[in-house]
Formats: C-alpha cells, sequence, structure tokens
C-alpha cells in the first residue's frame, strides 16, 4: 500500500497453509461438461473455451454468400451521385438506398454479401442478373419488381425461366404485402433460394429482418438464437392511428437514466413521423420491430382510439439494446 507516497507493508501474521487458495481441479470445466453446443455462434468467449479446452480446430459452416440485386429503371447508384452533394443530384430518378441497406445488414450479421448492381425493367436484363448472380451464389436477394405493376417482372421470370417454385408472393402485414420467396433446382442443378423484397426502402429493412435473416442464421448452421427474440416492451408515445393489416413499427430502445431502475418491462419509443414506407428516417437507430395488430382486431375487443402510451405489446429485437 501507498499512504502519501509512501510504501507500507502489512505483515499478515498468518502461515498459508499447503494448497490454500488453490481451486479444485473442475471447478472451472467439469469433466465429460459440454462446452460448446452444435449450431452456436463462435464469439470470443467461445474462442477462449476452445483454447482452454486444447482444441486448435473445429467443424464450422462455411459463411454463406448472399447476392444482392435492385431492380428498376428509375433507381440511380449512389456510388455515381457527386461527391457530398456538391453538384444538382439528377432529378429523374430514385437513389438506391436498398442495396448498402441490405449489405450492411448482412455484413452486420457476419455474412458475405456480394453485390451485384442495379438491373433495368425488362425480362431480358433481369433474366442475365439473375443469371450472373447465381454465377456467383446459390442464394439472391432482390429488391423491387415484386409489386402489381406492368414491369415487376420477377415472380414470372423466376418461375419461367429458372424453374424455381414461388413459395409464397404475398404477406399480410404492413409493409411488406408484396415480399415474395422462392425456391428449387437452378438451371446448374443446385438448390437455389430467391427472397424478393418490396422496394420500398422501409419495407425492404423490415422484410430483411423478417424473413431474410432468420433464414441465414439457419443456413449458417445456427441452431440457437437464429429467430428473432420477442420480448414484451411498454410504448412511451401513442399510434393513434392503426392499419388494417398487421404492421411492424420500427422502434428504439430507451435506456433508464439510473441503473438501478431498469423497469420489468422496458420501455420504448415508435420511431415515425409518418408511416410511409418509403420514409428511411424511421429506421434510424431502429432496434426493435413493435408487433402491431390490425385495426379490426382492436376495434373486436372495443378499442377504438389505436395504441396508447403506456400500452404493453410484442416486440422483436433486431439490433443491440
Amino acid at each position: 500500500m501507498f499512504d502519501d507516497g509512501k510504501e507500507i507493508l502489512i505483515d499478515i501474521g498468518i502461515d498459508p497453509k499447503s494448497g490454500q487458495n488453490i481451486r479444485e481441479i473442475g471447478s472451472d470445466i467439469a469433466k465429460d461438461e459440454l462446452l460448446l453446443a452444435k449450431g452456436i455462434r463462435l464469439g470470443a468467449s467461445e474462442i477462449g473455451l476452445l483454447a482452454l479446452s486444447g482444441r486448435k480446430t473445429v467443424l464450422v459452416y462455411s459463411k454463406p454468400k448472399i447476392c444482392v440485386l435492385s431492380s428498376g429503371d428509375e433507381l440511380i447508384d449512389f456510388i455515381n451521385l457527386p461527391n457530398n452533394g456538391e453538384n444538382e443530384w439528377p432529378i429523374d430518378g430514385v437513389i438506391d438506398t436498398n442495396r448498402p441497406v441490405l449489405i450492411s445488414l448482412l455484413l452486420e450479421e457476419g455474412f458475405d454479401p456480394i453485390d451485384c448492381g442495379i438491373a433495368k425493367d425488362s425480362e431480358e436484363e433481369l433474366i442475365n442478373s439473375i443469371k450472373n448472380a447465381f454465377s456467383k451464389s446459390d442464394i439472391l436477394v432482390i429488391s423491387g419488381g415484386v409489386s402489381m405493376g406492368e414491369k415487376d417482372l420477377l415472380k414470372s421470370t423466376l418461375n419461367k425461366h429458372f424453374n424455381l417454385k414461388i413459395n409464397f408472393g404475398r404477406v399480410y402485414m404492413k409493409p411488406g404485402l408484396p415480399s415474395t420467396f422462392a425456391s428449387g433446382i437452378g438451371l446448374d442443378g443446385r438448390p437455389k433460394l430467391v427472397f424478393g423484397l418490396p422496394g420500398n426502402p422501409v419495407s425492404a429493412f423490415v422484410t430483411s429482418h423478417l424473413f431474410v435473416i432468420p433464414q441465414l442464421r439457419r443456413i449458417a448452421g445456427l441452431d440457437i438464437n437464429w429467430e428473432n427474440i420477442k420480448i414484451n416492451v411498454e410504448l412511451s408515445n401513442s399510434i393513434p392511428l392503426l392499419d388494417s393489416r398487421p404492421e411492424y413499427c420500427r422502434a428504439i430502445y430507451l435506456h433508464p437514466n439510473k441503473l438501478n431502475s431498469i423497469p420489468s418491462i422496458p420501455k420504448v419509443k415508435c420511431l415515425f413521423k409518418n408511416k410511409i414506407s418509403s420514409n428511411l428516417l424511421s429506421t434510424r437507430s431502429a432496434n426493435l420491430l413493435l408487433e402491431l395488430p390490425s385495426k379490426e382486431e382492436e376495434e373486436k375487443k372495443g378499442n377504438f382510439s389505436g395504441i396508447k402510451s403506456g400500452d404493453v405489446i410484442n416486440a422483436l429485437i433486431i439490433g443491440k439494446l
């Protein structure tokens, strides 16, 4: 010890005994205790346990490679934009935000995304873009081309030219009604998976968390925690207008000011100025998706005023809290 810069020596006065303060064999890890179960993700602690056990190699699944493609004549690749908006941006198109968002989400999950660019709204170009994607990976995530417009060609193209089965092409939810999933044996004899996401940025963000990420976790070998964890949360703001469809609202977890005041049910704030599915700002910092009931479901319970502040609802965790 030190007192005013001077070292002080302390005399214990008791002789140590042989074996004192030595942990018993097996106190850290007992014999035959399971260290790592099959299907878990290897993180820092898991790597430490492997080192402790003396295992230098283990069998792991390879990281899935996923091609990411956008579709639409109106899309502008943000890479081709002037730096920092120094010059006027084109006004005859829409900046493609889906590809950078989806690629970033896949990277956050530890996957290996491949940027396959933008396909124009023609059957020939879409076919060539999908062929290019399938030459690099057996999994394709494509945004756009799945609505009801004349140029929304994805489902017919996958079925007609790639012999893939459309497992579903509509989901009764908001946002994400035209979400599509196709699968089958490709022209090269290998299994193929295609996730067709809506072109609206918020729709693509939400459906990627609900459909794409969980399924890719399973493909990557995760048997544990591959689904989004669901928790109960308390709303800090009201949501007066419910939709006719069940809805997933972006939200952020509100950290308590004091550690000793953590509530049993965490409070959250719904992130929206409006419910427009192009409003990418409503996804900023979002780490939860609130499961909002349909308007009809609530009215059957006698609730005609929407979800109020203080109400407890379900939420899916999509980011770090």
